[in-house]
């Protein structure tokens, strides 16, 4: 009743030998779930506890270590991958698999107990506490390609260096040298790993009477060893270590297990202070609600007056900053950027801004000395917090004038008029400047455009304004 080439020894060691048969029945338990996606299989062979309450990621990890999940979730990814764009088929999978020609670099974080085997290149960008340069008595391996090309790209062909001729031992000589280049490169990157200590060794070689090769990195660091002891050291004596630097310090632990634990600080036991809640940081133009009329009501027409003002206020912002022969051209041009605009609204537009710097008794506004859109920052004599920007600044040697420009809201008869929104928001400037420049007097003024009407702000009236809400920002 034997299977076809199954001996008797074969059934004896089965039923004999508790491992092979677990190792069967693990075997026989997953060729009855072929059937399976790939994805499916492998997740169900790593997932199930089976003897020992032991998975299969917990038999993997315990005999090959932490670093066995990088490659197995690479191969669950791949899994997944296959299953969601080919036909879903074990079989199929391991023949792609089979196909591939795979690498996985894994990223190496910190050092974490563990000792790392790795190339030089691979070891590149991270560092260490201890560094074991195992192999540096080899030399540099010289080139043994057979083909070399010339400057012009001439291809020659010396299958070694006994049948070279000029040019192609020129040319063996120059790619010698770049490999020469290239390990003392990797040389200095394996120097630099260590961040406390750095093992340099080797097996001597037989073939050579110093145990080490000439071009080797043994040799190299042997000749910096000479430099830093500042002595002659036998090159014959390899077995003899050759140590610069204080050794490490071990310290020992001295203190018992049962010591009295310090009286806790006074600071611990007394209540912690409440910090002061954080200044509420407000835009002067929200201090009060602005309750002042406008040009055009709500409506079909809002649009296009909050545009008119928008590009009134451009205009009266860059033009300044030119000739005032040539500020009817580049408001001109400026305006004709804007498709919806008509040209009769243009004009008038363009007209608004120019009767305003034609204006005699606002000359001196316009002026080089100003600035436009000021941010100006600071904190009330009560303590809030402002952010705003100002329309225009004007900082003189005696005084300050900050012009606030109205655009779309009509001139009032008087400064009694003006709405309390716009007293209050100047007012909170004024007091921010007042700060900064107290040696100099802080004046206000609304230019109103329909007009053009400028409006002189008082300063007892902005300090009474500022005083009668400041209880409440």
């Amino acid at each position: 009743g034997r299977a076809p080439g199954e001996t008797l020894w074969h059934r004896l060691a089965i039923a004999t030998q508790p491992e092979v048969q677990a190792a069967r029945a693990f075997c026989e338990t997953h060729l009855a779930q072929r059937h399976l996606s790939a994805f499916e299989f492998l997740n169900q062979a790593l997932t199930t506890r089976r003897a020992g309450g032991l998975s299969g990621w917990d038999r993997l990890i315990q005999r090959l270590g932490e670093p066995v999940r990088d490659p197995v979730q690479a191969l669950l990814s791949l899994s997944l991958s296959f299953d969601m764009s080919e036909a879903r088929s074990l079989q199929r999978f391991l023949a792609d698999i089979e196909g591939r020609n795979t690498v996985l670099k894994r990223e190496l974080g910190e050092p974490d107990a563990a000792v790392r085997v790795m190339t030089v290149h691979g070891a590149k960008g991270l560092q260490a506490p201890v560094v074991i340069l195992p192999d540096t008595t080899s030399g540099t391996k010289p080139v043994s390609e057979a083909l070399f090309f010339t400057d012009a790209g001439i291809p020659l062909y010396s299958p070694s260096a006994r049948f070279d001729c000029k040019a192609t031992a020129h040319l063996r000589e120059t790619a010698n040298l770049a490999a020469e280049r290239e390990s003392r490169r990797l040389l200095y990157v394996a120097l630099t790993r260590a961040s406390d200590q750095l093992i340099i060794a080797g097996a001597s070689l037989g073939n050579s009477k110093q145990g080490y090769a000439k071009s080797s990195w043994y040799r190299w660091c042997l000749t910096a060893m000479q430099a830093l002891l500042g002595g002659n050291i036998d090159e014959t004596d390899l077995q003899a270590p050759l140590v610069y630097g204080a050794p490490p310090i071990c310290v020992a632990k001295t203190e018992s297990a049962d010591r009295q634990a310090p009286p806790a600080p006074d600071w611990l036991k007394r209540a912690a202070q409440m910090p002061a809640p954080p200044q509420r940081l407000a835009a002067p133009s929200r201090l009060l609600e602005d309750r002042s009329a406008v040009l055009a009501p709500f409506g079909r027409d809002r649009a296009a007056a909050l545009k008119r003002g928008r590009l009134i206020h451009a205009l009266l912002q860059t033009l300044p900053d030119l000739p005032p022969d040539a500020r009817q051209a580049a408001g001109r041009k400026f305006l004709a950027r804007d498709p919806e605009l008509t040209p009769v609204a243009a004009e008038e537009m363009l007209a608004v801004t120019l009767r305003v710097f034609a204006e005699p008794s606002l000359a001196s506004l316009f002026s080089t000395k100003g600035r436009n859109e000021a941010a100006i920052v600071g904190t009330l004599p009560g303590g809030q917090l402002v952010n705003g920007r100002v329309d225009r600044l004007i900082i003189e040697p005696d005084q300050i004038l900050i012009l606030d420009y109205k655009t779309d809201r009509p001139a009032p008869k008087d400064a009694q008029s003006v709405d309390a929104s716009y007293l209050v928001q100047m007012a909170a400037y004024r007091a921010v400047l007042q700060t900064l420049y107290p040696e100099r007097a802080v004046n206000c003024a609304l230019l109103y455009t329909d007009g053009p009407h400028l409006i002189e702000l008082e300063g007892h009236v902005l300090s009474e304004s500022l005083n009668r809400v400041e209880s409440r920002v």
